[in-house]
């Protein structure tokens, strides 16, 4: 997932800490992770390095959508929400910030969701599958920087 979503474009990942997160990644695997940015922006001669921030709580986050330290358009992916991406993007600003949330495996919490809603951020759904976190973040990501 590192590799893909540094070769597509995407310019930071946040390694999030939710309710059901199972696996939180030790300083050694961050350093991988790191390496796999380096490697995947040689392969395909990206002149900046995707930003892998250290982990952070699912709160943290949000206050900073709140604060609007993360500025922009901000996104929840949730297999129950009714929208796809395509009516979620058609009314984007002009500011091309943008914020997905893809949760762990079982998805957010409804408090998580309904706490990312309140903050601003909009739903988006892939049609008719439930997406695996890896998955979910490269189709959503390619979906929203071609829009």
């Amino acid at each position: 997932m590192v590799e893909k979503l540094t070769e597509i474009g995407v310019d930071r990942l946040i390694l999030l800490q939710s309710e059901r997160t199972v696996v939180t990644p030790a300083e050694s695997r961050v350093e991988k992770l790191r390496s796999i940015v380096i490697s995947a922006c040689k392969q395909c001669r990206r002149n900046e390095l995707m930003e892998l921030s250290p982990l952070q709580t699912f709160a943290s986050v949000l206050d900073d959508i709140i604060s609007q330290r993360l500025h922009g358009q901000h996104f929840i992916a949730h297999p129950s929400q009714p929208k796809t991406i395509h009516t979620m993007t058609e009314d984007r600003a002009v500011d091309r910030s943008l914020l997905l949330l893809i949760g762990p495996e079982g998805g957010f919490t409804d408090a998580e969701l309904q706490a990312a809603i309140e903050s601003g951020s909009r739903t988006l759904q892939w049609p008719s599958t439930i997406l695996r976190v890896e998955t979910a973040a490269i189709v959503f990501a390619i979906q929203l920087l071609s829009h």
